[in-house]
């Protein structure tokens, strides 16, 4: 049966590492942490007093996609809205009770295995059924919010939800 875990996690990760994983990887930089910490030319950590830790994540967690990544299945990430994400994954093959979905920390984790039916004999089989395992970096107060299965498509629906002592106040002056 397809689940959904949550944990929460106090890291602060930027939710464009979600979103640009495929473009990131498709550049000169095969790990988006290093795309991150060396964009421009120069080491953006110089400009983030006090993130050490935040950085090092984030770079583990990228080290961790890469690792992970490759082009099977295939999926869309859409935004809904500026807190509403969505990611659809290709799933041809696959039922609910084949595929886990996992929030640990700041990372999405989707996995996918199928036992293979040894009873049938196949003339051509074009339809990919192997195992995998994506993983997304995801922002601090990202939250799995959902997940469905319809007609092939695993939709895992995300939203980042801040506390009220985190939202924007004015402060008025005296």
């Amino acid at each position: 049966m397809s689940h959904v875990q949550q944990s929460t996690s106090s890291n602060a990760f930027a939710m464009y590492s979600t979103v640009g994983q495929t473009s990131l990887t498709n550049t000169t930089y095969s790990n988006p942490a290093l795309y991150v910490t060396t964009y421009g030319g120069s080491n953006i950590s110089n400009h983030f007093i006090g993130w050490d830790d935040q950085i090092k994540n984030l770079e583990k967690i990228g080290e961790k996609i890469v690792k992970n990544s490759g082009n099977y299945p295939p999926y869309n990430v859409v935004k809904e809205d500026e807190d509403t994400f969505l990611i659809e994954f290709a799933v041809a093959g696959f039922s609910k009770k084949d595929i886990t979905v996992e929030q640990e920390k700041n990372a999405l984790i989707i996995t996918g295995s199928i036992k293979e039916d040894e009873e049938k004999n196949y003339v051509h089989k074009g339809i990919a059924t192997r195992s995998f395992t994506r993983a997304f970096a995801l922002a601090e107060y990202v939250e799995v919010k959902s997940a469905t299965f319809e007609d092939g498509i695993l939709t895992v629906k995300l939203v980042r939800v801040l506390p009220e002592e985190e939202k924007p106040r004015q402060i008025t002056i005296k």
